[in-house]
């Protein structure tokens, strides 16, 4: 499968809410990275359910691709935005957190690696946390 085929494809189906395609483009044993976690998401499930729950917190987030997808051998990176409202409770490490129903949109960096086979073997997210949680209205950012 072409890279940037198989990105385009999960983020297709990122903003259909269709997990199960999502669940497809990932390895069994896949790992991801996310900010949010104190260690990284292992296996699909895990990565799989927090993505649901992610959908279930902002029913009708859309991801947009924003630069180039940079393809190299096994692996690519590319920055997206994402945008939703906060409609559903958001699960974190500290429990969670109730609807605000503010919308929030940030940009995403995102480093993917692939098995052999075209899956996601490991699948990296890098935001920032303090700008969410500050347009939620949970905090307040600082210069």
């Amino acid at each position: 499968m072409d890279t940037r085929k198989l990105i385009q494809q999960t983020l297709d189906a990122f903003n259909r809410h269709d997990v199960g395609a999502i669940a497809e483009a990932y390895d069994r044993d896949a790992t991801s990275y996310d900010p949010q976690y104190e260690n990284p998401l292992r296996g699909r499930d895990a990565i799989v359910k927090d993505m649901a729950d992610f959908i279930r917190a902002f029913p009708d987030v859309q991801g947009k691709i924003t630069s180039p997808i940079l393809v190299s051998e096994n692996a690519a990176a590319f920055e997206m935005e994402v945008t939703g409202t906060h409609n559903g409770p958001l699960v974190s490490p500290n429990g969670d957190i109730p609807p605000t129903h503010k919308t929030v949109s940030f940009k995403v960096g995102r480093f993917v690696y692939l098995t052999p086979e075209g899956k996601f073997n490991s699948c990296n997210r890098y935001y920032d946390m303090l700008s969410i949680m500050a347009q939620l209205g949970l905090m307040h950012e600082h210069a």
